[in-house]
């Protein structure tokens, strides 16, 4: 059966948009006009203008008017289930009528012929049907200019390697950028199933004879699964063009029936799809591991058909998108989506595995690679690396798995808490030892795991700090504290204490805190600093930590009183009339008295300090004057003691001492 007797067979589709969650609104409806089109698709980066529609099919209005046909263009919405959620609305083209895509697969040849006359199109080529164009300005704000597109149409499969070789283009600046990844037009012979049906009788057609395929970004609808009238179309792709930062460009886009004017065809261009960004991908993770470019950090630059996970890689000026750590070390600044969920560490384990979707189809295979932190010292090491894996060319969206082995054996060493798990993707060049550094093709993403013991934290160490000794009569102290592993959700209200208040928690580290309290002027006897029942500190997993404190923790003495003023009782040897009346010929002197247990004793004479010595635990002290003696004469032997928290008494009493050697 002939295309032209098949086509008039069928009786118009009249399909009611509101029956369906699609939804197409033609250039007929007076909801839809070229600026509306415009301003749909205008996404950021840019801005748009001088907007323009036409098609090589005129409608009659007057005797000697004609204008566009309105039924070619319009605005799609509800595609989200179709295309996906990211490409749920824009804008619509067809060489039929742009209404009748809508609905389930009902006919394999659906078909709005306008015009059998076949025209020439500057920008399109020679002998084309019913071409349909839209055109606009466009003034970008980055390096590269980017618009997001869908293709499908009625031909397939049946006509693939025939003439009937439909085609799309989006020109900028009169060069076509309508390609797949590998680089081939947007046309039914280039974009299709390696498996195709029989030919029919004596046809030589549907044939793969140019050996061009790229069936990683054709999706088959001959069965009528998917809830479109066409019989195939492509999976989302991107015309992805260099641009002059704030110089006007224009954009021409053109859908156009090849050999006659049978089956249509459509495009779909994502709303906010017009854009500029910068040319490169770079990661998020702490700039230690080499993610600023002044660092020499991981950077790709974004090819068509070569990423990670789902499409929707975007540029970055730098590493953190913009050049500013901002995500509080969550790397969460970039838009990653190749993991959901990153699984847990488990210290117990020796092996680790994600996986993921990977594509690459840009006419290459590409190698991926990821590394972790597992030593968590901020940098990925080759030790670190997990297994490289092949993707193979014509790859989409294929699931890969990475696995690291031997961790914390013969591979690298690993700490628990949190870190950084590193994904790149690109044509050539990654090993074990490429974490950072430019590469032409790819994607990196990066990602904040934690590597999990599996137990609660608790603390390790309690020591005083400042003062470090026991006995103290300081308005404010510190301790030092240490958990067993990373923490964190730690401030003043996670700890008391039996004497003062909490002042200020310091990090030293990520498992050591400096506790200083403070309000304890004035007051006496053991401060003792613990964790609250009611504290909140988890470790990276979430585990509460335990208020157990180790067997050994420190606490202050606080001793805020002064002791009394010692006693200076004697002298030796006293060789006066009676042995205590103070009066000596022996010009070397030995003076003794008594004080608090334990404190030190200043000794003076005639105010001057000469020594300090140590009261016993009777609180009994003497002093062996030294040197050649005392001249004669009358001195005043006086002492102050000072306690162990530092608090010193008032002088003692004179004891008057007279050396008379003649």
């Amino acid at each position: 059966m002939s295309r032209f007797f098949k086509a008039s067979c069928i009786a118009a589709l009249a399909y009611a948009s509101s029956l369906h969650a699609e939804e197409v609104l033609p250039l007929s409806n007076s909801q839809v006009t070229v600026d509306t089109m415009a301003e749909l698709l205008a996404g950021p980066g840019v801005s748009v203008s001088g907007a323009t529609y036409s098609t090589s099919y005129q409608v009659r209005t007057g005797w000697f008017t004609y204008v566009s046909n309105t039924q070619q263009g319009g605005q799609f919405s509800g595609y989200s289930t179709l295309f996906g959620s990211a490409f749920d609305s824009g804008v619509i083209l067809s060489t039929g009528n742009v209404e009748s895509v809508v609905g389930s697969n009902d006919a394999s040849n659906t078909t709005t012929a306008w015009s059998n006359s076949a025209v020439d199109d500057t920008d399109l080529g020679d002998g084309l049907y019913d071409v349909v164009k839209f055109s606009f300005d466009v003034v970008p704000e980055n390096d590269v200019l980017i618009i997001d597109f869908i293709f499908g149409s009625e031909e397939y499969l049946e006509y693939v390697g025939d003439s009937y070789n439909d085609l799309a283009r989006v020109l900028v600046n009169g060069n076509n950028c309508a390609l797949t990844p590998a680089g081939d037009e947007v046309r039914i012979n280039n974009i299709h199933s390696l498996n195709l049906p029989a030919p029919e009788g004596a046809n030589n057609y549907p044939n793969n004879t140019d050996g061009v395929s790229n069936s990683g970004i054709y999706v088959d609808n001959t069965n009528s699964g998917i809830n479109t009238e066409m019989d195939g179309f492509t999976r989302r792709l991107s015309c992805r063009v260099p641009v002059t930062p704030g110089q006007s460009v224009n954009v021409v886009t053109g859908l156009a029936d090849v050999s006659d004017a049978g089956y249509d065809t459509w495009i779909f261009f994502r709303a906010d799809s017009i854009r500029s960004e910068p040319i490169s991908d770079y990661g998020d993770a702490p700039d230690s591991y080499g993610t600023l470019a002044s660092s020499g950090g991981a950077e790709h630059d974004i090819v068509e058909g070569v990423h990670l996970g789902p499409v929707g890689l975007t540029g970055d000026v730098d590493g953190f998108v913009d050049g500013v750590d901002d995500s509080q070390g969550g790397a969460v600044d970039d838009a990653d989506n190749a993991l959901i969920d990153v699984p847990n560490i488990s210290l117990s384990e020796t092996s680790y595995s994600v996986t993921f979707a990977a594509t690459s189809i840009n006419g290459s295979s590409s190698d991926v690679v990821g590394w972790i932190d597992f030593d968590r010292d901020g940098q990925f090491q080759p030790d670190e690396a997990s297994t490289l894996a092949l993707v193979d060319s014509d790859s989409y969206e294929v699931p890969v798995t990475l696995t690291w082995n031997d961790i914390g054996t013969a591979g690298a060493d690993v700490v628990a808490g949190p870190t950084y798990l590193r994904l790149r993707i690109a044509n050539l060049g990654l090993t074990a030892s490429t974490p950072a550094g430019a590469f032409a093709s790819g994607e990196v993403e990066d990602y904040f795991v934690i590597i999990s013991d599996g137990m609660s934290p608790s603390i390790s160490g309690l020591t005083r700090l400042n003062p470090a000794e026991e006995f103290t009569n300081s308005s404010a102290v510190t301790f030092r504290v240490s958990f067993s592993e990373y923490v964190e959700n730690i401030d003043t209200t996670d700890f008391v204490t039996t004497l003062g208040t909490i002042a200020s928690v310091t990090p030293v580290s990520e498992t050591v805190f400096d506790v200083t309290v403070s309000s304890i002027s004035g007051a006496n006897g053991t401060l003792a600093l613990s964790l609250s029942d009611a504290q909140n500190i988890v470790d990276a997993e979430g585990n509460a930590a335990s208020v157990t404190l180790p067997a050994d923790a420190e606490t202050y003495t606080l001793d805020q009183s002064a002791p009394a003023a010692p006693v200076v009782s004697a002298i030796s040897a006293d060789t006066g009339l009676s042995d205590s009346d103070q009066v000596t010929n022996d010009a070397s002197l030995t003076f003794s008295g008594t004080a608090e247990a334990g404190s030190s004793v200043s000794v003076r004479i005639d105010g001057n300090e000469v020594a300090t010595v140590v009261a016993d635990a009777s609180g009994n002290w003497s002093y062996d004057y030294p040197g050649t003696g005392l001249e004669d004469g009358t001195f005043s032997i006086t002492a102050t003691a000072t306690d162990n928290a530092g608090n010193t008494s008032g002088e003692s009493d004179s004891l008057t001492v007279v050396v008379d050697t003649a």
